[in-house]
């Protein structure tokens, strides 16, 4: 399968991503949902080149959830744009996965990248949020991609007890990827609060296990993001 680029800025800068000021109640070793959740929410923006150096630029305002279960297995949703007009981006990608010598190999059996309507998503409450997407295999090119079978997306996220977290402040960070000869800089300045949720539904009728879930969802505050990757 073919990786729009933007969503390899998101994989390759999901470690670092939340580094900088923070004020957290977050315990230790919880925080891959919420990173994946922040990588991948940060996707889709303005962009220009400029030889070999391309640039995004996204205003984050509104909820977002995201789920990682399995590995390499995960959804995203978010709000961004002006507060009066938002647009919501819908990201996932269901793996099938082996570790094969100390290494995992995967095979993409579902994923999308796509702007959705803005109905598709509803935000209850402080506590839960709905997701209800259609995905089809004849989405506008200008309005994401879709790989592997359609149908619905049906998700619920509903925040539990567990961890709390606020970031505030300016983030910059760069990572290096040598095996596509490319360096991801990300640089965002803004607030955002999250919390512990957990994930009920299935992905185009995949599933979301619940074993092995890591899950959040919050609230950006006009977080402004802007991303530039080098060849």
């Amino acid at each position: 399968m073919r990786l729009h680029p933007l969503q390899m800025i998101g994989r390759f800068l999901l470690p670092p991503l939340l580094l900088g000021c923070q004020e957290t109640t977050e315990p230790q070793g919880q925080r891959t949902g919420d990173q994946l959740a922040t990588a991948h929410r940060m996707s889709a923006a303005d962009s220009s080149r400029n030889g070999r150096t391309t640039n995004f630029h996204l205003v984050e305002n509104g909820a977002f959830a995201g789920v990682t279960w399995d590995l390499f297995t995960f959804l995203s949703v978010e709000q961004f744009g002006p507060v009066s007009s938002p647009q919501v981006l819908l990201h996932y990608e269901v793996n099938d996965c082996a570790i094969v010598e100390d290494l995992p190999v995967c095979t993409t059996l579902a994923s999308a990248f796509v702007f959705i309507p803005t109905d598709d998503l509803t935000v209850v409450d402080d506590k839960r949020i709905k997701l209800r997407a259609n995905m089809r295999s004849d989405i506008p090119s200008d309005q994401g991609s879709v790989f592997g079978p359609t149908g619905l997306v049906s998700v619920d996220f509903r925040a539990v007890p567990g961890f709390a977290s606020r970031f505030s402040g300016t983030t910059d960070v760069t990572t290096t990827a040598p095996d596509i000869m490319q360096t991801f800089r990300t640089h965002s300045h803004g607030q955002s609060v999250s919390s512990s949720a957990i994930a009920t539904g299935t992905v185009v009728g995949f599933p979301i296990g619940t074993q092995f879930q890591e899950t959040s969802m919050g609230r950006n505050h006009n977080v402004t993001v802007d991303h530039t990757f080098t060849r």
